[in-house]
């Protein structure tokens, strides 16, 4: 189980979304992204776009995610009506054509809420769970300070602080356990009961 602070608006593995069939989207189309029937689940499309070329760039990563958020769909009583579905569910559609543009459709119904998620934690926060280790490659604004993540693994929990005091926003500079410097940037996962502190610099 995993749970983010610190992160202001919330990824799914770079290897599986670049494996997808669909093309990535022209960043100039977001504004008429995954519109049906046109372009069916263009989600997709967009997260492959989002994983790989904007991985150097938090700031426009975040920018971008934002664009999908629907929170960001319904910000007033006027946004939230012109929208007409719910603010809180990741929609299939949002529709680019007139007198509709805009507006979403078939919520409930897509898988894209998952693939927003796994944007967020292992794009954009940089964690990466492989196998029983753990690894970090961020990309965030560089005006964030840092974030904080808390991970259960079985009766284990790593409390993680990223710490962007250098205003770099990806980069790892180090990483350690416990206060122990790990040389190859991993985390080994146990199962010990205890709580772990774990702290990552960027720069």
């Amino acid at each position: 189980m995993l749970a983010a602070t610190s992160f202001v608006s919330a990824c799914t593995s770079t290897q599986i979304v670049t494996e997808h069939k669909y093309p990535p989207v022209p960043v100039e189309s977001v504004q008429v992204l995954y519109q049906e029937p046109q372009r069916p689940y263009e989600t997709i499309a967009f997260m492959h776009r989002l994983s790989g070329i904007e991985q150097r760039r938090g700031d426009r990563a975040m920018e971008l995610w934002n664009l999908i958020n629907p929170v960001y769909h319904a910000t007033t009583a006027e946004e939230a009506n012109h929208y007409k579905v719910e603010p809180y569910v990741v929609c299939a559609d949002v529709y680019g054509a007139p007198p509709h543009t805009g507006r979403g459709g078939w919520t409930w119904y897509t898988g894209s809420a998952s693939w927003l998620y796994r944007v967020a934690i292992e794009t954009i926060l940089g964690f990466r769970l492989r196998g029983g280790t753990l690894r970090f490659e961020p990309c965030v604004p560089p005006r964030w300070p840092g974030f904080e993540l808390s991970y259960r693994h079985r009766s284990a929990t790593y409390r993680i602080l990223v710490d962007n005091s250098t205003g770099k926003g990806r980069g790892v500079k180090s990483v350690e356990l416990d206060g122990q410097p790990m040389s190859d940037g991993n985390v080994p996962l146990g199962d010990d009961g205890k709580t772990h502190n774990v702290r990552v610099r960027l720069g």
